[in-house]
């Protein structure tokens, strides 16, 4: 026992931190895609890494050797695996902390225990037994989340940057202490100021992230929109192939001589009439939503009165115009579709009030409908938190506007208010 005590007591440093390096490595090597002739490679590599890693030939303190197989092992990972080199690098460092986490939870077990540095069975038991369960730990917690689609793709290089800073600070710190450069409070102040920029750092990249997110956010609810559109021209579609399908069955029965009577002409007329609503605002934008809006509502019985001063919407993208309208109507729409005809109304107004741009549609609501934080949520859109109201909330802000709700003797409203016409013709 004490010979096998001693040769492990004289294994190079540098060694034992490249061969726990390269087990933390194997970790991730497992998960992600590999390249061709993957078995060869990793024998190959295995093995030509722990020689030199072993008979280092760089000169130098244990240190310096320690970083030169850091470097190695970010060679290694890049034959073994199919991925780029920025993601063979985050992949190494990593593994170093994992390495360095194991390390040092086996250290503290050993400090706790009263033990001193090699020399002794228990040392070695506590520091294995510490590998074993902080890698276990690390596997099933860390690296099976970086690696369960095959691929570590890095797009935010401030985190890499940041990854790159995190480790060398760790590195800098082994280095500090183990040539006495500083006392150990000095260490622990300079340490303890590194981890608070390190911590804003963090900061504010979690709020970079969250602002990403608050848009993605903000493309799905628009990409919700787009969706309700879609489906409302479809069911426009269906009804212009209805009327069409009307109008040939009556030109038939007129040219084998059914007679032309007021009742086919009637209906010839009405069947015509559903088209005949091209609406003249003065914004196209507005024309092009209300136009397919109208074709629907016609065909629903539902009435729509509107007054537009399209000098309000001038300076406001058609797009936005698209979104605002298309997804205010969709909502009223829906609304009143299901109630009896005498109450299927809808009006929609666009007009100066004192230095401001309103806009305001009202229509019959039977019932209350669901609030949240101020916003409607209807059942349609539930499970998407109310997108199509949200995006039109972001257009609103997006001209300095406020948009309200309001629900009063079984009539909603929806108000809009853009406080500076003057700001929006700016954009």
């Amino acid at each position: 026992m004490s010979l096998i005590l001693k040769a492990l007591d004289s294994v190079p440093i540098h060694f034992l931190f490249g061969l726990q390096l390269l087990i933390a490595e194997y970790m991730f090597v497992v998960g992600l895609k590999k390249r061709s002739t993957f078995i060869p490679r990793l024998i190959f590599c295995t093995i030509f890494y722990l020689l030199i890693v072993f008979f280092q030939p760089v000169l130098g303190s244990p240190w310096v050797r320690v970083l030169c197989s850091f470097m190695w092992s970010i060679a290694f990972l890049f034959v073994v695996l199919d991925n780029s080199l920025k993601s063979c690098v985050f992949i190494a460092i990593s593994s170093y902390t994992v390495q360095n986490l194991a390390y040092n939870v086996g250290d503290l077990a050993v400090s706790l225990a009263g033990l001193s540095r090699g020399g002794s069975a228990l040392f070695y038991v506590l520091t294995v037994s510490a590998f074993a369960l902080v890698y276990a730990a690390c596997y099933f917690v860390v690296v099976r989340r970086f690696t369960k689609d095959g691929n570590i793709i890095i797009k935010n290089v401030w985190f890499f940057v940041l990854a790159v800073a995190s480790i060398a600070v760790v590195y800098l710190k082994n280095v500090l202490f183990s040539f006495h450069i500083m006392s150990d409070y000095q260490l622990l102040v300079l340490f303890t100021v590194i981890a608070c920029i390190l911590s804003l750092a963090v900061q504010s990249f979690a709020l970079e992230q969250g602002r990403i997110k608050e848009k993605n956010r903000i493309i799905e609810q628009l990409l919700f929109a787009e969706k309700n559109r879609m489906d409302n021209l479809k069911e426009n579609m269906d009804i212009i192939n209805m009327k069409c399908h009307d109008m040939r069955f009556h030109i038939n029965q007129y040219r084998r001589g059914g007679g032309a009577d007021e009742k086919f002409f009637d209906e010839m007329e009405k069947s015509i009439n559903i088209y005949d609503h091209t609406p003249a605002t003065g914004n196209s934008a507005l024309d092009v939503i209300l136009s397919d809006r109208l074709l629907f509502c016609d065909a629903n019985n539902i009435r729509v009165s509107y007054i537009v001063d399209s000098e309000m919407l001038e300076n406001i993208d058609a797009s936005d115009i698209y979104s605002l309208f298309g997804n205010a109507l969709d909502n009223a729409i829906k609304s009143v579709k299901g109630e009896e005809e005498d109450k299927r109304i809808i009006s929609l107004s666009v007009k100066k009030k004192d230095d401001c741009g309103q806009i305001v549609i009202t229509n019959y609501c039977r019932s209350a409908p669901e609030m949240d934080r101020g916003m409607p949520v209807t059942k349609d859109d539930r499970n998407y938190h109310g997108f199509g109201v949200q995006s039109m909330k972001y257009i609103v802000e997006k001209y300095g506007g406020n948009i309200l709700f309001d629900y009063a003797d079984e009539m909603f409203t929806m108000s809009v208010l853009f406080p500076d016409l003057k700001r929006i013709s700016q954009k």
